[in-house]
């Protein structure tokens, strides 16, 4: 969940630039760009009188910028920003906008930092096609596994757009990271452990990069819903389960 950040930037305002008088502002701004700003801000008539501090004039510039950056990044896409962070100098941290794409139903992150633009939204276009490819996998070595759950919540640059493939994460040519849950369809926790073995030496020698939470239930949700959200909610059908990295090269 989003915050409003009032308290920080109260703290943190000289450090930003904000003391002072404001100095009025002619540039015309979006009324979406005004209510992000008042969200944001303490003094709310004082941004309807077109007066902005400098830390304000920055979060103009970003806005504008951040939007360039993601229709450059993703133009089938059209995006709409939700919320903001701004720079906090005190505690170390980079502006962060939140922002949604027409048509998907969770907000995404976008960062401004040291490498410049970076976000999330990639992990959206290609999660569904990467869970279908890692599911094939492990289900030719280990047939009871049900589902895989993969989140890819790394702030990434431009190439990593809507060209992404599942091969380039799975091999690590693409640099992505990912943590992802397996579902293992078993009552018996000795055969559990075996069946996780198994899963294990696949996904090192195929070389599929990522972090895994191994997980052996006695049952599943009903066909087509989401099994990570059942598991979360029946934690009673959860068998035995384990965590497991796998950072090395492909070995066949």
């Amino acid at each position: 969940m989003k915050i409003k950040w009032l308290y920080i930037l109260a703290v943190s305002c000289c450090l930003a630039g904000c003391s002072g008088t404001p100095e009025e502002n002619e540039t015309t701004h979006t009324q979406e760009k005004i209510d992000l700003l008042k969200s944001i801000s303490v003094d709310e008539e004082r941004i309807d009188e077109g007066k902005f501090y400098s830390w304000q004039e920055e979060i103009l510039v970003q806005y504008d910028e951040a939007l360039e950056y993601l229709s450059r990044k993703y133009p089938s896409y059209e995006f709409t920003i939700t919320d903001c962070r701004p720079e906090n100098k005190i505690n170390n941290m980079n502006t962060t906008f939140w922002f949604t794409a027409e048509g998907v139903p969770e907000d995404y992150e976008l960062c401004i930092g040291d490498s410049g633009y970076e976000d999330n939204f990639y992990g959206y276009l290609v999660k569904e096609d990467y869970e279908k490819s890692l599911l094939e996998i492990l289900q030719k070595a280990v047939p009871e596994t049900a589902a895989v759950s993969t989140v890819f919540n790394t702030v990434l640059g431009e190439k990593y757009d809507e060209t992404l493939t599942p091969a380039e994460i799975m091999t690590d040519s693409s640099g992505v990271t990912n943590s992802t849950e397996i579902f293992i369809l078993e009552q018996d926790p000795v055969q559990a452990e075996k069946f996780f073995e198994e899963i294990k030496e696949t996904l090192l020698h195929k070389g599929v990069y990522g972090s895994y939470h191994i997980i052996a239930v006695s049952s599943g949700p009903d066909s087509g819903k989401d099994f990570s959200e059942f598991v979360k909610n029946d934690q009673s059908v959860i068998v035995i389960d384990q965590r497991y990295n796998n950072f090395t090269h492909r070995l066949s």
